[in-house]
């Protein structure tokens, strides 16, 4: 069984997620996908062939282009994660005898594609049709082991990389501040904050200050009970299928937005979280702590990992 890999190169979300599947999965071949408006590390993932994305417009084009092409030869399975970077990839890998698989966002897969993967994986109960596989993007714990945290002293809010329509909670995090009357929740802002590794991130803190404004996939969540620090977020799929009750901001209103779909989009009233920040903040945490380390343990590569090789094969 060969596999392959589209690998992004990015120092976030899914140059991560690509990084985390090809050193806990054995692939074959991997093909790079560079993206000049993020951070890159080009030397992630060793000598493999590198496709310049560019411009959204010139790389999905139709052109069968021969570093796709060779990239396909000789495997039995490809792998991408929410784009395939090439309009007809899914239909070349079928000429070329070549099972696809897709892990997707559902705010921002595209279901009216001219040519669709072989397999769709879905990464969390959030807007799944029926008879779909949910699997999440594992942890992986070796890069960001378990610290216990003791006492909620350091409360944290990492803003992200720009999802459209404040999709952290930013915003209203920045208003929950000036009502806190005991601490402040540090804003780090992941273009400029000075973190030579994801672990170092999550030492920055005990609480993750973490609204998401709309659901989906969320690394810094299982990054976070990862490291062992609670996880305050808002009240509403998946999330609140996956946390203790006591960890979720109430939300007031559920509008709609469009990503590429529509999805539900929350409100909460920053008082509320700046209520539960001063209220939580001294207090003993290690057995959430623990709690924390239990739920990570579930979504880890070392429960998951054979799940998704049966994925793809």
């Amino acid at each position: 069984m060969k596999r392959g890999i589209l690998c992004r190169f990015d120092c976030c979300g899914l140059g991560y997620e690509t990084w985390d599947f090809w050193r806990n999965i054995h692939f074959d071949k991997g093909l790079g996908i560079k993206i000049d408006r993020l951070p890159q590390d080009l030397k992630r993932f060793g000598d493999i062939p590198i496709f310049d994305f560019g411009r959204l417009a010139i790389a999905m084009s139709d052109s069968k282009d021969k570093m796709w092409t060779e990239f396909l030869e000789g495997l039995d399975v490809v792998f991408t994660i929410e784009s395939p970077y090439h309009s007809r990839l899914f239909s070349l890998a079928r000429e070329y005898g070549v099972k696809s698989v897709v892990k997707v966002n559902h705010e921002w897969w595209q279901y009216d594609r001219p040519s669709m993967p072989d397999k769709v994986v879905y990464p969390e109960k959030w807007y799944t049709p029926k008879d779909v596989e949910v699997l999440t993007c594992p942890v992986y714990r070796k890069e960001i082991p378990f610290q216990l945290r003791e006492k909620a002293l350091r409360f944290v809010h990492f803003a992200g990389f720009n999802a459209g329509h404040d999709r952290e909670g930013t915003t209203l995090v920045k208003q929950a501040n000036k009502f806190l009357t005991k601490t402040q929740i540090k804003i780090y802002d992941q273009y400029t904050a000075p973190f030579a590794t994801r672990d170092e991130m999550y030492k920055t803190g005990d609480v993750l200050i973490h609204p998401r404004r709309y659901g989906g996939q969320s690394l810094k969540l299982n990054e976070a009970l990862s490291s062992g620090m609670v996880v305050l977020m808002t009240n509403m799929k998946p999330q609140n299928k996956i946390l203790p009750e006591d960890w979720l901001v109430p939300i007031n209103r559920v509008s709609q937005v469009r990503i590429t779909n529509p999805v539900e989009y929350c409100t909460f009233d920053p008082r509320v979280l700046a209520e539960m920040v001063d209220s939580l903040y001294g207090q003993n945490i290690s057995e959430q702590s623990k709690i924390a380390d239990q739920i990570a343990e579930t979504r880890s590569w070392d429960t998951l990992r054979s799940r998704w090789e049966e994925i793809l094969s």
